[in-house]
């Protein structure tokens, strides 16, 4: 159940890539990517594929195994069936769809050829190919790699723990049997051991005699009131709930839901996807986090009367259907597990977060916020 962003939605909150300045002013949709300096853009690509049962919870994880195994196999299938001219990163996408942004690698002499190539490259790989047991192998072996929780490292271990912390905890916050909650809870194991015989047979059934299942798309988000119909769900999912605001507890204890790491406390709030598909910084990192708040101690066990911190946050979304923040205190602030604790405790009572959880949600059920212990 582990990091489904790394999975299945690159930069939920990212900055805009330099690389679309041709096209003016764009807010770049998820699945667009920076150019490097040998790269010329093919083409950002939607990939429709048939829905599983959003009531059965095998059949919505399944579909995303799979989808996922075929992003990986795609990925490595593009740059060997055109050696190595054309690049493909395919991200899975809104339930039940893929995503492909492809580049390539261009001689600047015959550029439009080349993308020619790599176009049908791609298209004969969705409608012909079937990839053999050593290519979904490696595609399932580096998926399970990137899914399996670890513990975190470099500079600031925090951020990836706080990942970590959001994702173990999604499946403590959406009701149990919904679209959401299923593959929120897919555990890291099921990218792994996929059957390539099944695989190979779900393929199949993704196709249709006569129907591309290739589109190509905008990488810019359409203008306001102008959303094309890759920029919302191609299909209606029952409403996926969440549980009241209120406390979830984590373990770091072998066999615990999360490995060691250095927070100890956090908050996690629903995040407005507005506009939706869009590559854009969060509302709460925009407006609460990266800066001081000075929080005061009501409990009467605390020691001091005040606190000033510099709050960080990190966000996660599950398929662009929703998205969360997760805010934790700069371990050079909350220098003790007592600080951190405190802080956390103000940040989910704090009216800001409380206004955006209410703001975040659909119905009368605040998304958050939730206070997040960690043992």
């Amino acid at each position: 159940m582990f990091k489904i962003l790394a999975l299945a939605l690159l930069g939920f909150f990212a900055t805009a890539s330099s690389s679309l300045s041709e096209e003016g002013k764009c807010i770049p949709r998820n699945g667009t990517h920076n150019l490097q300096p040998n790269e010329r853009f093919v083409g950002l690509f939607h990939i429709a594929l048939n829905p599983p049962d959003f009531q059965d919870r095998v059949a919505i994880q399944r579909h995303l195994v799979f989808s996922q195994t075929w992003a990986g196999t795609i990925l490595e299938e593009v740059p060997g069936k055109t050696g190595g001219l054309c690049s493909a990163v395919p991200i899975t996408y809104r339930l039940p769809d893929l995503r492909v942004f492809l580049t390539v690698n261009s001689t600047a002499r015959q550029i439009e050829r080349e993308k020619s190539i790599c176009t049908q490259a791609l298209e004969g790989i969705l409608q012909r190919s079937l990839p053999n047991d050593e290519v979904i192998g490696r595609a399932a072996r580096m998926n399970a790699y990137f899914a399996k929780p670890l513990p975190p490292s470099g500079d600031k271990p925090e951020s990836e723990d706080a990942d970590t912390i959001s994702l173990a905890a999604l499946p403590l916050i959406y009701e149990k049997g919904s679209v959401l909650h299923a593959l929120a809870s897919v555990e890291w194991t099921s990218f792994g051991t996929v059957d390539a015989a099944e695989f190979r047979a779900w393929i199949r059934s993704q196709r249709s005699p006569g129907h591309p299942l290739m589109e190509a798309i905008s990488r810019c988000v359409p203008p306001p009131g102008e959303f094309d119909v890759f920029t919302v769900a191609p299909y209606e999912l029952p409403e996926s709930r969440v549980l009241p605001s209120g406390q979830i507890s984590l373990s770091r204890s072998p066999g615990g839901s999360i490995p060691t790491g250095p927070l100890r406390s956090a908050v996690i709030v629903g995040e407005s996807v507005d506009p939706p598909d869009a590559m854009i910084w969060s509302d709460v990192k925009n407006k609460y986090c990266d800066r001081e708040h000075t929080f005061a101690m009501t409990d009467d066990s605390s020691s001091y009367p005040a606190v000033t911190v510099r709050l960080r946050c990190s966000g996660v979304s599950l398929q662009d259907f929703e998205g969360w923040s997760i805010i934790y205190c700069d371990p050079e602030d909350c220098v003790s597990e007592r600080v951190e604790k405190d802080v956390a405790a103000a940040v989910a009572r704090d009216p800001e977060i409380l206004d955006f959880a209410r703001r975040s949600s659909v119905t009368a059920t605040p998304r958050g916020p939730y206070l997040v212990e960690i043992k």
